[in-house]
């Protein structure tokens, strides 16, 4: 027992593991963590193991560890994923019983099911359809006791600051510096740098703390890529560009889905520019910056423009906590595919908890989103930086609707009308979305016919064939 013990503290201290399990610790239940753990064995090249205590099977990769190796008395014995970044997906032995919790974001992914005789979990969704095609998301911010969801956050978006806007732009200028200084965990560290506001906050407040590799991606005369030198020419970053093609993009389609566990069309959009940067970025350094979470918590879409002033604290603290199955997944997975260790600086817990509560009228002002973020930042970043028009991601990369247009030119709209409809009632939405549910369905055989796991864009475009 000692000896699993000491393994269990090395598992708790090594960061951006992934982690598997079942209820049964006889040596079958010891054989189904093996074949889980080979599932999400990108998630840790450095190393596993397997430990069986008080009636239950654990399994854990990682890709990096900090702290002390040696053992330690624990009183609940667990396995995590970790992160500096507050992410925190974990499974506990209390008691003799197997509790799963999960950070209030979903940060880290994870999963649950039962097969005939066990309870099992996993941080991807492959790894569980070894063993069971009973899948659940666990949901952000909650507990799983075995029989119970039980929820330990709610997103408190009252009461809103009452202070100077003087005083909100210093408070959050000192977060955001805060939550970019907890993830930098190396001398040398890496950021996704689209050009965009959001990763260009994370790169100027990074470049302060270590020496920067910034990374731009996107089709010939792509717009991030000319921010994304702008940007890293600023702060001074060792710079990397990656020129892609859309022969490019529809090579590489079966592995992105593979990865990211999902057919939403403008997931899979964004995941394929994300993926091929993170395998670009894995041969400079392992862990990166990204800027994901900003337009959640200062209402940098179009969309929110539209939505009651009153109404548009609830209405971000909803998306942000819906995001686990979108943008946070497609982090987590393009980045693990390569175990690249991805960090989510704006979406610290003290930094979001102050974030969200800033006034509504001081985040979309004269017809302006981000505003307050704008203003933040103003005399740190070049005008038209901090100026720049919010686009999304695929967009921006230059993807736009040229994944679409081959869709459509490879799927009538005959086809499209009778492959729409899947076996659990779901309706694809267009044909791009069903040459991307094909591939999925490759994969994930009879589960693709009822796949919970899978977020749908709100708003997603919508073919009528009748």
């Amino acid at each position: 027992m000692q000896n699993d013990l000491s393994v269990l503290q090395k598992t708790r201290e090594r960061k951006m593991s992934g982690i598997v399990g079942v209820t049964d610790p006889s040596e079958k239940g010891r054989k189904l963590v093996e074949s889980m753990l080979d599932k999400v064995s990108h998630r840790g090249s450095a190393g596993r193991e397997i430990i069986s205590l008080d009636g239950v099977t654990l399994g854990v990769v990682w890709t990096d560890y900090q702290g002390t190796l040696e053992p330690s008395p624990v009183s609940t014995h667990s396995v995590q994923d970790v992160g500096c970044d507050g992410r925190t997906a974990q499974a506990s032995v209390v008691n003799g019983k197997l509790e799963l919790i999960r950070d209030r974001f979903g940060l880290a992914p994870l999963y649950y099911g039962r097969d005939s005789e066990r309870l099992c979990f996993a941080s991807e969704v492959k790894a569980l359809l070894a063993v069971t095609h009973d899948v659940n998301i666990l949901p952000p911010g909650c507990k799983f006791d075995g029989n119970s969801l039980i929820s330990r956050f709610a997103f408190q978006v009252e009461p809103l600051l009452d202070d100077h806007i003087n005083n909100i732009m210093a408070e959050l200028r000192c977060r955001i510096e805060k939550a970019v200084r907890k993830c930098i965990d190396r001398d040398e560290i890496g950021v996704l740098l689209s050009g965009g506001l959001d990763s260009s906050v994370i790169a100027v407040f990074a470049s302060r703390e270590a020496k920067l590799q910034t990374f731009a991606i996107g089709l010939p005369d792509a717009p991030d890529l000319e921010a994304g030198r702008q940007v890293a020419e600023f702060v001074g970053a060792t710079h990397h560009e990656i020129i892609v093609s859309l022969g490019q993009i529809i090579e590489i389609l079966p592995e992105v889905i593979y990865y990211i566990e999902s057919f939403d069309a403008l997931l899979v959009r964004s995941a394929v520019i994300n993926y091929l940067v993170a395998k670009e970025a894995i041969n400079y350094v392992p862990t990166v910056l990204v800027g994901e979470g900003a337009d959640g918590l200062f209402a940098g879409f179009g969309r929110y423009k539209a939505t009651p002033i009153n109404k548009l604290p609830k209405v971000l603290a909803k998306d942000i906590i819906s995001m686990h199955n979108q943008g946070l997944q497609r982090v987590d997975r393009c980045a693990m595919a390569h175990g690249l260790i991805a960090y989510i600086p704006f979406l610290d817990f003290e930094l979001a908890d102050y974030a969200i509560c800033i006034p509504p009228r001081m985040k979309i002002k004269d017809g302006v989103e981000k505003w307050i973020l704008r203003r933040t930042v103003a005399a740190m970043l070049p005008d038209q930086i901090v100026n720049r028009p919010k686009t999304v991601f695929w967009s921006s990369g230059g993807v736009r609707e040229l994944l679409s247009v081959y869709a459509n030119e490879n799927i009538s709209l005959e086809v499209f009308s009778r492959e729409r409809t899947l076996p659990n009632g779901w309706i694809i939405n267009t044909p791009e979305e069903l040459m991307y549910y094909r591939i999925f369905r490759e994969y994930f055989g009879n589960a693709a016919d009822n796949p919970v796991w899978v977020g749908r864009t709100k708003g997603a475009p919508f073919i009528k064939t009748s």
